[in-house]
């Protein structure tokens, strides 16, 4: 079975049939973010303009699933979502017109995972959220990540497809309303050349991760001090 690639530069060209939805969706997403959280976003020259690639991310909020797509631009991203969410009628219909793949709580099915494998052997971005579940850990500052441990699903995504995953901070998304929000997209990592690598490698994605967000703080406190 051959791989499909899909058309570069078409604008979210692999959302396919649901172009014009994802498109608008994206755009309105966007614009909140921008005017109503305040939303700064760095990084987006790190995302690969074609081919397969792993976005995975701290998560911490429910409004995750709605602004890391919106944070890249041109190019459609596949989405993780419970099953439980894809049950609630609007909402269930248009995560799957945006193309979310459905995951059980307690962690991803075989079959899950190999749906998302081989969105990525197609030439797909997929959006991974490697905590598995929002963070139950409450932080006292907001420079502090607290990230839950890593499971090993997106070391054996990005081995078995052998994709670039894109390290990514979201910030604040779990803070108050009206104050500064930030993502920002990290330097791709290689993925792991073999089983064996896949412990170290997932350490390596949680720094990464946390480098970011450490970043994304900075930046916050410069954006108020110009403000002041």
């Amino acid at each position: 079975m051959s791989e499909q690639v899909p058309p570069v530069g078409l604008r979210f060209a692999e959302a396919e049939d649901h172009r014009t939805l994802y498109e608008r969706s994206h755009r309105v997403v966007n614009w909140l973010g921008r005017s109503a959280l305040h939303l700064e976003i760095y990084g987006q020259e790190n995302i690969p303009q074609s081919g397969g690639a792993l976005l995975a991310a701290n998560h911490r909020n429910f409004k995750d699933i709605f602004f890391l797509p919106a944070a890249v631009e041109r190019r459609h991203v596949t989405m993780v979502s419970k099953h439980e969410l894809l049950r609630v009628p609007a909402l269930g219909w248009y995560l799957r017109s945006l193309g979310a793949i459905p995951v059980h709580r307690e962690g991803p099915t075989k079959s899950e995972m190999e749906a998302m494998l081989q969105k990525l052997k197609e030439g797909r971005i997929v959006a991974s959220f490697p905590e598995g579940t929002r963070s139950k850990k409450r932080r006292k500052e907001l420079h502090e990540a607290d990230m839950e441990e890593f499971k090993p699903g997106t070391a054996w995504l990005a081995r078995r497809a052998g994709a670039l995953t894109i390290p990514v901070a979201i910030y604040a998304m779990d803070g108050p309303v009206r104050g500064w929000h930030g993502i920002a997209f990290g330097m791709p990592a290689e993925p792991p050349a073999h089983k064996k690598d896949e412990e170290q490698w997932t350490l390596d994605l949680h720094a990464d991760i946390k480098k970011l967000y450490e970043f994304l703080h900075q930046q916050r406190t410069k954006s108020l001090l110009k403000s002041n």
